[in-house]
């Protein structure tokens, strides 16, 4: 568990641009992105596009399933709507970051980065903060020990885009990051089996 302030600005903002970019805006729920989805998932005919806000996806993890029902929906929106009154936005984000998975067995943001990286969250530079950022949508596809390391890279240039169109950090410095190398540390393993372990 590593405090809020402990995470650089810069992967909290590529988190938000990525995960909620009206995180600080709304009351838990942003109505926009929920109707965004709805009318999305009617286009295709089944319930795929997310619309779902930090702390509703802290919600879900945290206390409910994951299957797609009305009543689940509306028990998360509920407890979302409760969440978002007793506790800060910065409190929430800590949770989130502390608790969001980042590939197979791997939780949290400094254990993400120092599988990663090998190095502590506070260290990492805009590029490898962008990756970070980048795993949250899909951690099991996006993990960069896995076959799709190339759709990553993508997905960091994306969230740097994002990054840059809405005012967070500089098109120089968006620029930079996009031509860093990133090197990644060499995968751990300390479990021979760790899906059947866990089973």
């Amino acid at each position: 568990y590593v405090s809020l302030k402990k995470i650089p600005n810069y992967l909290r903002n590529a988190v938000i641009v990525t995960e909620d970019s009206n995180f600080y805006h709304h009351f838990g729920i942003d109505p926009k992105a929920i109707i965004r989805a709805i009318l999305a998932d009617l286009k295709l005919r089944k319930p795929i596009q997310g619309g779902s806000t930090i702390p509703q996806q802290l919600i879900r993890s945290s206390f409910l399933t994951q299957e797609k029902t009305l009543e689940r929906k509306i028990k998360e929106i509920v407890l979302t709507l409760e969440l978002d009154r007793k506790y800060s936005k910065d409190q929430i984000l800590e949770w989130y970051l502390n608790q969001v998975p980042f590939g197979p067995n791997l939780y949290g943001i400094e254990s993400a980065s120092k599988s990663y990286f090998q190095k502590s969250v506070s260290k990492v530079s805009l590029a490898e903060a962008t990756i970070l950022a980048s795993v949250i949508k899909a951690p099991s596809y996006l993990y960069p020990f896995g076959e799709n390391l190339d759709e990553l890279l993508v997905r960091k240039n994306y969230v740097l885009d994002r990054m840059e169109k809405l005012g967070y950090i500089k098109k120089e410095e968006k620029e930079m990051a996009q031509k860093e190398e990133i090197k990644f540390a060499k995968p751990s393993q300390k479990i021979l089996a760790p899906h059947f372990v866990l089973y």
